[in-house]
């Protein structure tokens, strides 16, 4: 093991845990005898969770005609490990990088975060996929450990940087090369640690690679198709990693026919033409502040793929 990634996965250890309400809530989810009530009872303990939740429920992510008043429907309607994935996951991407931050290149990889969690949820509703929410998250925090290691590890940001220069490599290549793994692996094992449902999991740790994805490959193929409209349409990060980030894989579509069996680039198209007054909604049911959108990038319109 090289020292960077001693040093990384050490780090990674000395990472601020979850609260404990949430941790709670992650073991209540793999308890067999757990009841909608009994979860609602330990969400009503924290009211930020519980008006979290409520906005959730009644927002655009769901699209329910009537609203819901308490976390417990939410519970029933939407089933409690939707609802404990959904509240694990958004409360870790506000604790590690959910509000936005001035730096350089943080306040873009913010918005391009939402974006893709956005266009991951548009998808998903196309194709019918059931664990919306939990698609939602990966999308959410399919970056996060590019915030992580900005925050945590500036050196680390500044010798990837070097390391790409030099060798004129992606982005991607060069965090393996001074890590020992990319901001993908590394996301994985800090959704691991959280222990956040093994669809969140896979959804960050193969966005850049679906067809590697062994127990949710509808999520890493969601998030991946996400992650390429997202770039397309000019919400993208300020380093563009490899050809990935703007060209789809193969198996992702054909991941994803397992659901729609006519899913194609069009239904990428369907998604881009709405994308960004649907960003903005997400931005206000996640209560962030909102900023203004990054341009779009010349040549990188909507244009169909491979």
């Amino acid at each position: 093991m090289n020292s960077a990634l001693e040093l990384v996965l050490d780090r990674l250890e000395n990472l601020p845990t979850l609260p404990a309400v949430v941790v709670e809530l992650l073991e209540r989810m793999k308890a067999e005898n757990s009841s909608a009530a009994e979860i609602a009872r330990i969400i009503a303990l924290d009211q930020a969770l519980t008006a979290r939740v409520l906005r959730v429920a009644n927002s655009a992510l769901y699209g329910f005609p009537r609203k819901i008043a308490t976390v417990k429907h939410a519970i029933v309607i939407l089933g409690f490990q939707e609802v404990i994935a959904l509240v694990a996951g958004m409360t870790a991407f506000e604790q590690f990088g959910g509000r936005q931050d001035a730096r350089p290149g943080l306040a873009t990889l913010w918005h391009h975060s939402v974006a893709c969690a956005t266009a991951t949820r548009l998808l998903a509703g196309l194709v019918g996929y059931e664990l919306s929410g939990q698609a939602f998250v990966a999308g959410l925090m399919h970056d996060v450990a590019k915030i992580v290691i900005s925050q945590a590890m500036p050196e680390m940001v500044r010798a990837i940087r070097e390391e790409g220069a030099r060798g004129d490599l992606p982005r991607r290549a060069a965090e393996a090369m001074v890590l020992g793994l990319d901001h993908a692996c590394l996301g994985a094992l800090m959704a691991e640690r959280w222990n956040l449902p093994i669809a969140i999991v896979e959804g960050i740790g193969y966005h850049h690679n679906p067809g590697a994805a062994q127990q949710c490959p509808e999520a890493a193929a969601l998030v991946h198709l996400a992650d390429v409209v997202a770039h397309r349409c000019g919400f993208g990060d300020e380093e563009v990693e490899d050809e990935t980030a703007v060209s789809p894989q193969p198996e992702a579509f054909a991941q994803l026919r397992r659901l729609k069996v006519d899913f194609n680039e069009s239904y990428l198209d369907r998604v881009a033409a709405g994308l960004e007054d649907e960003v903005e909604r997400s931005v206000g049911f996640l209560n962030l502040r909102p900023r203004e959108a990054a341009p779009a990038r010349a040549g990188q319109g909507v244009a169909h793929g491979s």
